[in-house]
Parts: structure tokens; C-alpha cells; sequence
């Protein structure tokens, strides 16, 4: 299969991202420099992961016979390493930069969960301000004339 998705960046080289951070005179978004110590270890672990993630493949095939509890013990790996959740889906070209040809039919996804509220807890948040800029965002997008969200974010 050949994939379809134009590959994103992430974090400050995001155009949008990155125009707003440049604009605030900020090199990343404060809430990230807030999150709690769990959720940093957590981090942390995953990179540590991420260094083995493009390793070889074992050479030594092993038989699946019973694909629906080999698919159970690799989800409960991923919730034992730190996933919150996690699911598999059959494989599409959207799934997949452009370019790039694979030859899996199955992925798994996960997710790791961040707490929010603890983070929420280190950077002052000035709902005003960003109402205001939530309002000035809205009308350079929408040609149609001003639209604005409800107060109370």
C-alpha cells in the first residue's frame, strides 16, 4: 500500500502554531512547560522507546495461531508501557505519508492520556485575553463577517 498523507509537522514548526508562538515572543506554548512529573517520566519513557522503535525485525518468525489473544497481549503491552488506550484498525493510504509503501494490512493505535488539570494548575490562564484572541482568530477565517465563540470557554 502506498500512502496518501501529507506529512505534518508538529510543536513550533507547525506554521499556525509557530506564527503564534513568534508573535507572543515565546519559544513554546506555556502549558508545556507545566505539565506534571508523571506525565514527564512518562514522556521520557517513550523517547527512551522510541530509540529501539526502528530496530531490526527478529528474524525468527513466530507463528501466530490465534491472532485475537496475540492481539490482546500486544494491546496489554502497550497499556503496561504507558498507553491509555489502544485499538487496532485496518491499515488505509491516508494512514501513510505520501510516498511511503508498506505492506502491513493492520496497525495498532494508542494514545497516552496527559492530565490537563494538573497542568492547567502551573500556567495562568487568562480566559479573557484568549476569548479575545479566540474572536480575532475567528474573523481573519471566516469571510463570511465576525463570528466569535461563547464567553465562557
Amino acid at each position: 500500500m502506498k500512502g496518501t498523507a501529507p506529512v505534518r509537522v508538529q510543536g513550533p514548526d507547525e506554521p499556525i502554531l509557530g506564527r503564534l508562538l513568534r508573535e507572543a515572543g515565546l519559544d513554546e506554548p506555556p502549558l508545556w512547560k507545566s505539565r506534571p512529573p508523571e506525565t514527564k517520566a512518562r514522556m521520557a519513557r517513550w523517547k527512551e522507546l522510541g530509540k529501539v522503535r526502528n530496530g531490526p525485525v527478529n528474524p525468527d518468525r513466530t507463528e501466530i495461531t490465534d491472532v485475537a489473544a496475540a492481539t490482546e497481549s500486544f494491546k496489554q503491552r502497550a497499556l503496561d508501557l504507558g498507553a491509555t488506550v489502544v485499538g487496532v484498525a485496518r491499515l488505509t493510504p491516508i494512514m501513510v505519508a505520501e510516498g511511503v509503501e508498506i505492506s502491513h494490512e493492520f496497525i495498532f493505535g494508542l494514545v497516552v492520556g496527559e492530565n490537563y488539570e494538573a497542568s492547567l494548575g502551573g500556567a495562568a490562564l487568562d480566559r479573557d485575553r484568549i476569548h479575545q484572541h479566540l474572536c480575532a482568530r475567528c474573523r481573519d477565517f471566516d469571510r463570511a463577517g465576525p463570528s466569535c465563540p461563547p464567553n465562557g470557554l
